[in-house]
Order: C-alpha cells, then sequence, then structure tokens
C-alpha cells in the first residue's frame, strides 16, 4: 500500500492521535471521579458529554470556513495544544472535587478538537487525490487509535493516583499536596503541535497558491427539494449510528463501573471498543471503493447490533471480546459517513469537512443525553429510567434502523457513479 510521503499528511495523523487521546480520556474521567468525588449519575455525566460534544459540533463548520480561508495553520496548531491544556485542567478540577471548574475545561476542550479536525480532515484527504478515502480512513484510523488509547491510559492514571480505604475511594497523599503537577501532562502536544506549525501552509502561501491557481470553479447546483429531503435522510442515518456507535461507547465505562469493575479493567474495555473501530474502518474504506457505500453501512450496522445488544450482560473474558466485535461493526463506517457527507457540499472542502464532523459528533452528543436520561430518568419526574442495560439493548434496534434507512439514500451517494478525474488540488496542497 503507497502512503503519502509528505510531512504535511503526517503531521495532521500526529495531531489526531494526540488531540484524541487526551479527548477520550474524557469518559472515564467521568466515570470515575464522578461516582467518587463528584456525586454525579448517568444522567449528569452523559449531559456533561454531550455538552461538550454539542459545543465541538456547533464550531466545527465555522472553523472549517475559516480554514478554507487561511489555511488553518494556526487552527490546528493551537487546537491541539487547547484540547491538551484543557483536558489537563479539568482533571486537575476534577480530582480536587470542583465540579463546576470540571465541567467549564472539561467542555472547552472541544473547541481546540473543534478548530483541529476540519484542518486535518482537509489535508489528510488532499495528500493524494486519487486515494483520497483511503487516506481519509487512515486520519480516522490515527484518531481512532488515540480514542482507543485515552482510556486505557486515563484508566491506569486514576488507579495509580488513588487509593481506596475502606471502601472508599481518594488521593494518594502524594498526589494531593500537589494536584498542579498532573499539567505537565500537556507536555505530550509539543511534537504535533510543533509538527503542524511547521508543514501546514501559512495564510500567505494559501493566498499566493490562490492567486496563481488556472483551476475554474466548480459550479453550483441548484437546491432542490429532492436534496433536501436527502439531506434529512442522511442526517437520521447519521443521528442513529451516531447513537449506536459515539453515543454508547461513552456509556461503556458507567455499565462496567457499576458491575463493580476496576477502572483500569473498563478503561481497557473501551479502548479496545475504539481501536477496532480505528482498523475495520480502514477495511470498510477500502471495500467501498468497490462496492455500494450505502451497503457497507448497512452491513456494519446489522453485524454489530447483536453484538451491541449481548455486551452488558457479558462478563469474564467475554465482555472484551464483545467489545472488540461491537467496536469494530458498529464503528467501521465512520469514515465512510464522512466521505459520503463531504460529497453533499463539494463547494467548500473545509466547511464541507467541518459540517460533517459536527452532524456526526452533534448527533453523538445528543444521544449521549438521550442514553443518560433513558438509563437513570429524569430528576424530580415519574420517569426513573429503564436501566443501562436495557438501553444498550434499545440502542441496538436503533442500530439495525439506521441500516435499512441507509438503503434507501439517493443512488449518488453509493460511490459507483464517482467522475475518475481527479479533483483539483486544494490551496492547502501548496506549502508542503
Amino acid at each position: 500500500m503507497q502512503l503519502p510521503r509528505n510531512l504535511l499528511f503526517w503531521s495532521v495523523l500526529l495531531g489526531h492521535l494526540t488531540n484524541d487521546i487526551f479527548m477520550s480520556m474524557g469518559p472515564v474521567m467521568l466515570a470515575f471521579v464522578g461516582t467518587h468525588f463528584l456525586g454525579a449519575n448517568a444522567a449528569a455525566i452523559g449531559l456533561a458529554i454531550s455538552l461538550r460534544e454539542l459545543i465541538g459540533a456547533v464550531a466545527q463548520p465555522f472553523f472549517g470556513a475559516l480554514t478554507d480561508r487561511t489555511g488553518g495553520r494556526l487552527l490546528a496548531a493551537l487546537g491541539v495544544a487547547w484540547s491538551v491544556l484543557s483536558m489537563s485542567a479539568a482533571l486537575v478540577a476534577a480530582l480536587s472535587g470542583n465540579s463546576a471548574l470540571t465541567l467549564l475545561f472539561y467542555c472547552s476542550a472541544a473547541l481546540g478538537s473543534a478548530a483541529f479536525h476540519p484542518v486535518g480532515a482537509l489535508y489528510a484527504a488532499a495528500a493524494q487525490q486519487n486515494r483520497a478515502v483511503r487516506n481519509s480512513s487512515l486520519f480516522f484510523l490515527f484518531g481512532q487509535i488515540g480514542l482507543g488509547t485515552g482510556p486505557a491510559l486515563a484508566g491506569i492514571l486514576l488507579a495509580a493516583l488513588t487509593l481506596t480505604i475502606e471502601g472508599r475511594v481518594r488521593l494518594q497523599p502524594a498526589i494531593a499536596d500537589n494536584l498542579l503537577a498532573l499539567m505537565a501532562l500537556s507536555l505530550a502536544a509539543i511534537p504535533s503541535v510543533a509538527l503542524m506549525a511547521r508543514a501546514i501552509p501559512s495564510r500567505r502561501a494559501v493566498r499566493a497558491q490562490r492567486s496563481s491557481s488556472k483551476v475554474a470553479p466548480v459550479a453550483r447546483s441548484a437546491f432542490t427539494v429532492a436534496m433536501f429531503g436527502a439531506f434529512v435522510l442522511f442526517v437520521v442515518v447519521l443521528f442513529l449510528r451516531s447513537l449506536s456507535h459515539i453515543g454508547v461507547v461513552n456509556f461503556v465505562p458507567i455499565l462496567f463501573e457499576r458491575r463493580g469493575w476496576a477502572v483500569e479493567h473498563y478503561g481497557f474495555v473501551t479502548s479496545l471498543y475504539w481501536i477496532a473501530s480505528a482498523f475495520s474502518g480502514v477495511a470498510l474504506g477500502t471495500l467501498a471503493d468497490r462496492h455500494d457505500r450505502r451497503r457497507m453501512i448497512a452491513l456494519s450496522l446489522w453485524l454489530g447490533a447483536p453484538l451491541l445488544f449481548f455486551l452488558p450482560t457479558a462478563d469474564g473474558l467475554a465482555a472484551p471480546l464483545l467489545a472488540l466485535a461491537a467496536g469494530a461493526a458498529l464503528g467501521a463506517s465512520f469514515p465512510l459517513t464522512v466521505v459520503m457527507a463531504q460529497s453533499l457540499l463539494p463547494n467548500a472542502k473545509g466547511f464541507a469537512a467541518g459540517l460533517s464532523l459536527g452532524l456526526i459528533f452533534g448527533a453523538g452528543a445528543i444521544g449521549n443525553a438521550l442514553i443518560g436520561f433513558l438509563a437513570d430518568g429524569i430528576e424530580n419526574s415519574a420517569f426513573s429510567g429503564i436501566g443501562i442495560q436495557a438501553t444498550f439493548q434499545v440502542v441496538a434496534f436503533a442500530a439495525i434502523l439506521a441500516g435499512i434507512l441507509a438503503l434507501l439514500l439517493p443512488k449518488r451517494l453509493s460511490g459507483r457513479a464517482l467522475p475518475a478525474a481527479p479533483a483539483p488540488q486544494p490551496a492547502a496542497q501548496a506549502a508542503d
């Protein structure tokens, strides 16, 4: 497999890995610290996760449009730095028992992540025009490796920072005396930030390339009722797919925390879920270059639904194995849906990348709140919830429905009738 050799491509892949390692520490951190230090239930944790993801979802289209204008050097480099600093500060605040500061720093990390993602997705796809889908899958592979690594690292870190005395979890004495030392975790961002600051084109380079470009602008299509219907159906598919993948994975730590598992163990299970989806995304993306993309999405969801249904009932070795299989099946279509969403808005690549990712994570954010309320109910109301195990099983049926609806998407999103001619190079390619 021939991979791009330019520094720009690899810099955004490293940035994605770094950003998502720290961002994915959040659910394990909230499940553990929320239970033992802040007294939060699943609904409160789900609401915090949803708020962070909604902030990122709303911000990404705006950062995408800004990427089209500036090239995104500062957006990517400072975005990753902001995410890492915010998550380190959120950990310090959480272990201090300060719920307000925890929420503030935890949610502010979404702005840094939202600034980075449209830039990274744009340059990953542009590295080789004839392999845009494969390279986009590799970009998301590095991100999902980060998403898979972060929960395990968070579990190991939290286990090392705390001890259990008479059934109560407390901070290690040395850590309690110097919590601010944990901010040193943010030094991990330095390599990726420095590399992106060097490799991503400056605003001046982007303007110079645009002024010298002889490529004709892409003609804009009239917006029709059929296009609106296709967009709405696609958003519904994205919502249900994100509910069963992104929404569920944030509650895997809570599921096993309530079953009495140690934090390092359910952190490991959560990591397996993400890592499996990382590698399966590249495999499904390769298949989707030869087969109908709609059918590939349906296949991944239908394979994952029964695995998700039985995951909350599994124990022992069966639990991590089912998490591995469910993550592989449900997460495989993530890069593919991003590419399909971008094809709906081909005239502004940075904005399209931001909007597509915003839709996906926004749907996941809303799904987090729904899963939390469905599991634990609504406080001070007659609805007390159905329990987290039953909630997982309800979401499995949502995955089946998403697969059915994916087959109803218009044929032009199947990827079977795309033109063979390479797309024009974006402005950002110039300065590598």
